[in-house]
Formats: C-alpha cells, structure tokens, sequence
C-alpha cells in the first residue's frame, strides 16, 4: 500500500466532513482537516512515489479547500491564529493561513472573470460603435456623390470588407490564446480597449457635429437654389434629410425645391414630413394650404391647414419662439392665402377682411393686391366695384416688378384688366 493511501483518505474524509450538515460550525472539524493536510504534506516529503492519480486527487482537494476558506474562516474565527501560535506551522503549510491570505486561484479566478467582462464590454461597444458610423456613412452616400461622398463611401468599404473587424478578432484570438497568462490577457483588454474608446469617440463627434453639417447642406441647397440649380439643390436637401430625417427644415426646403421644379406630388409629401417633424411649422402649413389651392382647388383643406398655421404662428409668439420681423412675414402669408381660400369658396366679404390685413401688414404684396381685386371685380360679389379694382390691379403690376413672388396667370390678368380700361391706365401701372 502507498504510504499516503492512509493520510489521503483521512484528508479526503476530513474535507468532505466540513461541508456536510452534519458537521456544523463545529472548530474540531476544522482542524482536522487542517491536521490531515499536515499528515499529506509529511507523507508527500518522506521521498517515497506517489501515484499521479493520487496527486490528482490531493490537487483537486486542494482547491476545494481554498474555495471552503470562508467557511473555514466563519467556523474558525479567530482561533485559526491562536492555532498558529500554539502549533507554529511552516511557512510553506499554506492551509494554516486560509483567513490572512486569499488564494492565488481564487485571485486568478476574478482577474480571469473581470478581464472576460471587460473583453465583452468592449465587444458590444465597438459592435454598436460600428453599426452607427456605418449606417451614417451609408446616409451620406446614399445620395449626391461628391468628393465627402467618395471619401466616406471608401471607409465604408473599408469597414464593410473586414479590416477593422479582422482586427478585432486577432485581438480575441490572442485573449482566447493567452488563456492562463494574466499579463496577455491585460494587454489583449488594453487593446480592445483602446478601439472601444475610438469608436465611441467617432460616434459621439459624429452625433454632435450631425446638426451641423446638415445645415450646411440646408445652406448649400439654398445657395444651388439661388442660382437656378434645382437638381443639385433637391441633391443637397436629400442629403440634409439622410442624416437627419427628422430635420422639417430640410424637408420644407426640399419641398420648395420640387415645387420649383414643378414635381408638385412630391411637394405635397415633403411639406407634409415638414409638418410630421414639426407641427407648429406655420410655414408649412401655409405652403401645403397654397398647394391644395393651386393643383385641386381644395379651399376646405387648404382653409383648416390655414386656420392651424395661424393658431401655432400665435403659439409662437407667444412663447418667444420668432423674431418681429419672421411673426409678420409669416402673419402676411397666411392671411394672404386664407384670403385665397375664402375668396375661392365665394366667401367675398371675409376674403376682402384678410387680404386687407395682410396688405396692412406689407402694403406692397403683390399677390395680395391682386387677389384682393378679383375679389372686388367678382360678379357674385354684392359689394362689387370695378373701379377699386382696377386700383388694386395697377399695384399688383407696379409691385410685381419690385417681388417676383406672384402667380404668372394672376398677373396677366392683371395687365389684361389694365389694357382692357385703356393704354392711360396701362401706362400709369408699368409707372409705379
């Protein structure tokens, strides 16, 4: 028989003996589990072989012991020091010591378990990190393609085809590798650490600086605008909208764009996503109302979007959300187009009512003057009177050539009402 067969099994039965329920918090099995271990510890030193199963077997031991040093240490208390006093043990006798000094396994163990859960932290970082510079470069080069365009979409490709991630996953496989190695394991964490923060940096630049450059490119369309480019201008608003779909800016500007461009079904949506991303857009009401007007002759519609426009134009003000001079150029065409509405329904008095307000408001608005005489040279009229309206007619052309902003049809009209009452007037009218 081996001659630690003996003080093994005392050892086994005594480690087994102080996690039953039996043994309670009963000192004595303490220290017959730590007097066993001496008896291992001799009988492994006398320079007889042991079988490698039975040290196998005393290393398993072992470690469930070091796992049990809480226990140990809560039955024990502070006898395990008087113990060591009385008995001295060697240095070497590390189970003597289980309340002073943790396990180094027990160390490990956690290091091992922190090291994972960073490891993994910093996966779903860089993952999420990824996934939004990725859809943001997809935005940006989902539309017009100049040289950012160009530049992003590479670094798209560059993402798309594997390098960042071929990194990422060298660096797993060195943690997976280093398994054991707490210097490899830290410096693998280190690393992925250093990618996470990156990425989270790129993510949130590129979310603070979104609303900025969204309105450079609501200021390049303007500008494209401007001067008569209406396909880059529609290009430069559908990228303000790809980054920031939310933005009723870019939408209200897109839908003026297409308006201009005569595409007036997709005038009519982009006006109405201005409105879904901003409801007291008073702007985009009145642009949609004059919309409704000018293709169906809808002046129900147009009247409630109108009424709505008007409500939140005084929701503004009077929450200091507009300047002076925005209240009023806003005021002018909603009650310029409300006096459209009106007169389209033969509603005379009340359209006469707010086209004199509006014209109250800027004097030389010459859609206003214009509508305001149709409406007073209207047949169906009772307070008919041609001779106001041809006064209203002589403004609307004198105005005309100081604000291009009026109907072509409504302005021949005009002229033609002039011509028709003889060249004096004509004359007279070109003059002002």
């Amino acid at each position: 028989m081996n001659p630690v067969d003996d003080p093994f099994s005392a050892y086994a039965t005594a480690v087994t003996n102080l996690t039953s329920k039996e043994a309670g918090k009963s000192k004595a099995v303490v220290i017959d589990v730590l007097n066993a271990r001496d008896k291992v510890a001799r009988a492994l030193t006398n320079g007889q072989s042991v079988e490698s199963e039975v040290l196998m077997r005393v290393n398993e031991l072992d470690q469930k012991l070091k796992r049990d040093a809480g226990r140990i240490k809560s039955i024990a208390g502070h006898s395990l020091a008087e113990w060591r006093e009385s008995f001295h043990p060697v240095e070497s006798a590390w189970w003597w010591w289980l309340d002073v000094h943790r396990p180094v396994v027990s160390k490990l163990e956690s290091f091992r378990t922190v090291v994972a859960a960073g490891t993994w932290l910093c996966w779903i970082t860089i993952a999420f990190s990824l996934t939004f510079i990725v859809e943001f470069a997809r935005r940006f080069v989902a539309t017009e393609a100049d040289l950012p365009g160009i530049v992003l979409q590479g670094l798209l490709a560059l993402l798309v085809g594997g390098a960042v991630f071929q990194l990422v996953g060298q660096v797993a496989a060195r943690f997976n590798s280093s398994t054991g190695k707490p210097h490899h394991n830290l410096k693998s964490l280190l690393l992925l650490a250093v990618l996470a923060i990156a990425s989270v940096a790129t993510t949130v630049g590129i979310e603070v600086s979104r609303s900025a450059i969204v309105d450079h490119y609501n200021s390049k369309g303007v500008a494209y605008k401007l001067n008569g480019q209406q396909t880059a201008a529609i290009a430069s608003y559908q990228r303000a909208i790809s980054l920031k779909p939310n933005d009723s800016l870019a939408h209200y500007n897109l839908a003026s764009a297409y308006e201009g461009a005569l595409d007036y079904d997709k005038a009519e949506s982009e006006f109405q996503a201005a409105i879904s991303c901003d409801d007291q857009y008073s702007l985009a009401y009145n642009r949609l109302a004059r919309l409704y007007m000018l293709r169906r002759g809808d002046y129900v519609s147009a009247l409630m979007l109108l009424k709505i426009g008007l409500d939140k134009l005084e929701t503004n003000k009077e929450h200091n959300l507009l300047n002076e001079r925005d209240y009023r150029d806003t005021r002018f065409a909603l009650l310029r187009n409300r006096g459209w509405a009106y007169f389209g329904l033969g509603y005379f008095t009340q359209a006469a009512n707010d086209l004199n307000l509006a014209l109250e408001i800027r004097p030389d608005g010459a859609v206003a003057h214009c509508l305001l005489a149709q409406v007073l040279e209207a047949e169906k009229n009772p307070q008919r009177n041609q001779e106001r309206a041809n006064e209203e007619y002589e403004k609307c052309v004198a105005d005309s050539l100081v604000y291009g902003d009026i109907e072509e049809n409504w302005l021949s009209l005009a002229r033609e009402r002039l011509l028709s009452e003889g060249p004096e007037l004509q004359k007279k009218g070109k003059s002002k």
